[in-house]
């Protein structure tokens, strides 16, 4: 092995049996810390926060020294996507009036219905139209909807006209 590492065998050995720096030593322990403080934030928090607790707690570190430990472990924060808007409210078109005002009771089945748009699990790339229908528990995916009002046009046109 020694050959293989291009170490002489007296080399080899000092090595083995000597002990760990105090810098190493002081790094174990900070690394336990670290580890420890990642845990009860849930992942959250990066090299400055950690940096910050830690220096309250009373030990001598640097935000880098803390990121390099992080960062040869393995550790890092789970980062919060940032809001975007994603609406444009200042337009001229017609916007379509509330007739429900958010009262989605009813009397009869399939009397008030309402649609939505959501991600579909399967593809980010797809969108699901889901159809639901109050007061009954009827849920239609894009494809079922579509034959569904095919055959219910006429009666949406003498229910809205």
């Amino acid at each position: 092995m020694c050959r293989a590492l291009q170490v002489s065998r007296g080399g080899y050995y000092t090595w083995l049996v000597r002990p760990f720096s105090k810098r190493a030593v002081e790094n174990r322990l900070i690394l336990e810390r670290i580890a420890e403080i990642y845990r009860k934030s849930e992942k959250r928090y990066g090299s400055p926060r950690i940096t910050d607790q830690l220096q309250n707690e009373g030990y001598s570190v640097s935000r880098p020294r803390v990121a390099r430990l992080m960062r040869r472990n393995g550790i890092s924060a789970i980062i919060k996507k940032k809001f975007r808007v994603t609406t444009d409210s200042s337009h001229n078109y017609p916007v379509a009036p509330n007739l429900l005002k958010q009262d989605f009771s009813t009397d009869q089945p399939e009397k008030v219905w309402v649609s939505g748009y959501g991600n579909d699990k399967c593809s980010l790339t797809l969108t699901r139209c889901l159809f639901f229908y109050c007061n009954s528990r009827r849920t239609f995916s894009r494809l079922d909807a579509q034959s569904f009002f095919i055959e219910r046009r006429a009666v949406l046109k003498k229910r809205f006209s």
